[in-house]
C-alpha cells in the first residue's frame, strides 16, 4: 500500500510541474510559428542566407528565452514578475553563447516567486509610497538577479 500511494504522490508531483512548465510555454507558441516563417519564407524573397541565419539565431538565444522568463515571472507575480524574470534571464543570455531556455524557465518563476515573497514587506510601507516602494522593490532583485 506505501509503494502505490507513493508512486500515486510521484506522479501528482510529475503532473504539477509539467502542467506548470506547459502552462509557461504555450502562450508563446506563437515565436515558434514566426520562428518557422523566417526560415521558410525569407529565402523566398532572396535575402542573404547569412541574414536569415543571425535572425533564426535572434529569435532562439535572445527572443524566445526572454518571453519564457517574461511569462514564468507574470505567472508568480502578475504585475512586476514577468519583467523582473526578463531582466534575469537577460544576464545569462549576456553571460553564455548557448541558448538559455531551460534558464529562463527556471529563472522567470524563481524571479516571480522571490518577487511575491518580498511583496509581504510592502504593506508596512506607508500609504502613497507603496508603487514607489514596490517598483524599487522589482527594479532591485532584477538587477541582483541580472
Amino acid at each position: 500500500m506505501n509503494k502505490t500511494s507513493s508512486s500515486r504522490e510521484k506522479m501528482i508531483t510529475v503532473k504539477f510541474y509539467t502542467n506548470y512548465l506547459s502552462r509557461m510555454m504555450m502562450p508563446n507558441l506563437s515565436i515558434f510559428i514566426a520562428w518557422m516563417l523566417i526560415s521558410f519564407l525569407l529565402p523566398f524573397f532572396s535575402v542573404d542566407q547569412q541574414v536569415i541565419q543571425q535572425m533564426e539565431q535572434g529569435v532562439l538565444t535572445v527572443l524566445l528565452p526572454l518571453m519564457i522568463a517574461y511569462t514564468g515571472g507574470q505567472m508568480l507575480a502578475p504585475e512586476r514578475g514577468g519583467v523582473v524574470g526578463a531582466v534575469a534571464v537577460l544576464g545569462a543570455i549576456l553571460a553564455t553563447d548557448i541558448p538559455q531556455v531551460f534558464g529562463a524557465m527556471l529563472l522567470g518563476p524563481l524571479a516571480g516567486w522571490l518577487l511575491y515573497r518580498s511583496d509581504s514587506f510592502v504593506s508596512k510601507v506607508k500609504s502613497g509610497y507603496e508603487m514607489l516602494v514596490r517598483n524599487f522593490i522589482a527594479g532591485a532583485l532584477g538587477g541582483l538577479l541580472f
